[in-house]
C-alpha cells in the first residue's frame, strides 16, 4: 500500500422481507466462507454458495465501506427466483406391455410467477432404480406426451419443469413395463415394415429392435427373421432413393426421405 494512502475495510450483513419490512437473517452466516459465501463478509464482493439463499425470498445485501474518517453504505435488493410449484406427474396407466401399451405422461397443475412464464416440459425414462434416465423427447410447452416404453418392472418416468429463468422443479412416479408377448412384437415390426416400405418407417422399426433387445429372453422363433426382413425393405429402399439421387435427384422420390441404416439387432433366443 502506497504511503499516504487511506485503507478500505469492507463488511457485508444480509436482511430479508418479512411480514412488510427488511430485518437481519440470521439463519445467513456471511463470514462463513465455507458453507455459505465464497468470499467470506469482508471482501468488496459477495458471492453464494449454491443453494443457500430462499427460493422466493426478497434480500437486501448492504456493504459498509469505512476508510479515514469517511464510512458509506450501499444496498442491492434481489428477488431469488422460486422454481415451478404446486403440480405433478400423472403416468397413465402405472403397469404395460413394451411395444404394446401407449403410456399418457401428464405435467398437472404447475404454476409459477407471471413474469417466470412460459414453462417447458421434459419427460424421461429410467428401466431400473440403479439406470440413469434418458430423455424421451426434447423439452417443450407442451405438457403431456405419450409414448412407447422399454421394458423395465422397477422403472420410473422422471419430469423436470423449468422456468423462464432457469428455475427447475422435479416429479417422479414408478413404472413397470413387462415384456411384450411375442404376437405384440411381430405385429409391431410387421407395422414398421408396412411404414418403412413407404419411406416413413425406420424410425419405428429402430424402437421396435431396441425393445426386441429388452425382451431377447422371450422364444420368439419368428422375429429376427421378420426384423431382417423389415430392415431388407428399408435397405432396398435406400438403394432405390440413392439411385435416383445419382440420376439427377436430390435424394428424395416421391416425397420420402433418405433413410439411414443401422445394423440388425442380434436377439437372445
Amino acid at each position: 500500500q502506497a504511503e499516504g494512502a487511506v485503507a478500505y475495510s469492507h463488511a457485508w450483513r444480509a436482511l430479508v422481507f418479512r411480514a412488510g419490512a427488511f430485518e437481519p437473517d440470521t439463519t445467513l452466516d456471511l463470514a462463513d466462507a465455507v458453507r455459505t459465501t465464497t468470499t467470506g463478509s469482508a471482501q468488496p464482493a459477495l458471492a453464494f454458495r449454491s443453494g443457500v439463499l430462499t427460493a422466493g425470498a426478497l434480500y437486501s445485501f448492504e456493504l459498509t465501506v469505512r476508510g479515514g474518517d469517511a464510512t458509506t453504505v450501499g444496498e442491492v435488493r434481489v428477488l431469488i427466483n422460486r422454481p415451478p410449484y404446486g403440480g405433478r406427474l400423472s403416468v397413465q396407466p402405472s403397469t404395460g406391455s413394451a411395444a404394446q401399451t401407449v403410456f399418457a405422461l401428464a405435467a398437472v397443475g404447475w404454476s409459477d410467477d407471471p413474469d417466470d412464464l412460459p414453462l417447458s416440459y421434459g419427460f424421461a425414462h429410467a428401466p431400473a432404480p440403479s439406470a440413469l434416465a434418458t430423455a424421451l423427447a426434447p423439452p417443450s410447452k407442451a405438457p403431456a406426451f405419450s409414448t412407447q416404453l422399454r421394458e423395465g418392472v422397477e422403472g420410473r418416468i422422471e419430469l423436470a419443469v423449468v422456468d423462464a429463468y432457469g428455475g427447475r422443479a422435479q416429479a417422479t412416479r414408478p413404472i413397470a413395463v413387462v415384456a411384450p408377448s411375442c404376437e405384440a412384437l411381430l405385429g409391431a415390426v410387421g407395422s414398421a415394415a408396412e411404414k418403412a416400405s413407404m419411406g416413413d418407417g425406420f424410425a419405428a422399426l429402430g424402437h421396435v429392435a431396441s425393445v426386441a433387445t429388452s425382451a431377447g429372453t422371450l422364444s420368439c422363433a419368428d422375429l429376427p427373421a421378420a426384423i431382417e426382413a423389415a430392415r431388407g425393405g428399408a435397405r432396398r429402399l435406400r438403394r432405390a432413393l440413392a439411385d435416383a439421387d445419382a440420376a439427377g435427384g436430390n435424394g428424395t422420390a416421391n416425397g420420402l426421405s433418405l433413410i439411414h441404416i443401422s445394423e440388425p439387432t442380434r436377439l437372445g433366443m
